[in-house]
């Protein structure tokens, strides 16, 4: 509650297992040491996976990722919209765009990317630890909107 100012639904879906939201929890503080992923990166990746709509479209997870954006980041309407329909208007630097990239295109068609996929991330400055938890939180984030969407969580934001 702390750290989003209310629990998100998903998290509170987790209290059946105890041992499953601990280990949800434990995923989530390891991946946000690493420095080279910035919150606002991480939210951009969530909401335009969600928005995607490759496996399905999860309005909460959209809705929360842009709330977040629009409260830390101070985000309009307009902006979060405009990157919803083309993610390259994220106004990333190069090294961030290429890993946004590659993670929408690791969760829409995986077995389009190659080892220069992988390469060219690495001559941007990412590590292969860094290339690995990218892939391994957008892959998360595939599972949560299916555990969303299964659950019937309603996006209860406010007005989008």
């Amino acid at each position: 509650k702390k750290g989003f100012g209310m629990i998100p639904a998903p998290i509170m879906q987790h209290s059946v297992s105890p041992e499953l939201l601990k280990n949800h929890w434990d995923f989530f503080k390891a991946t946000g040491q690493n420095k080279n992923f910035s919150p606002k990166f991480l939210a951009i990746m969530r909401m335009t996976i969600a928005t995607s709509g490759t496996f399905q479209h999860c309005d909460y997870c959209v809705d929360g990722n842009a709330m977040m954006l629009k409260s830390m980041f101070k985000m309009t309407d307009k902006e979060l919209k405009a990157i919803q329909k083309d993610p390259s208007k994220a106004n990333f630097d190069e090294k961030e765009s290429k890993m946004l990239s590659f993670l929408l295109t690791a969760t829409s068609d995986s077995h389009s990317l190659s080892k220069a996929s992988f390469d060219e991330l690495r001559k941007l400055g990412w590590s292969d630890k860094d290339i690995f938890e990218g892939l391994k939180m957008a892959s998360q984030m595939v599972a949560a909107i299916y555990m969303v969407n299964t659950l019937k969580i309603p996006a209860d934001f406010g007005e989008k």
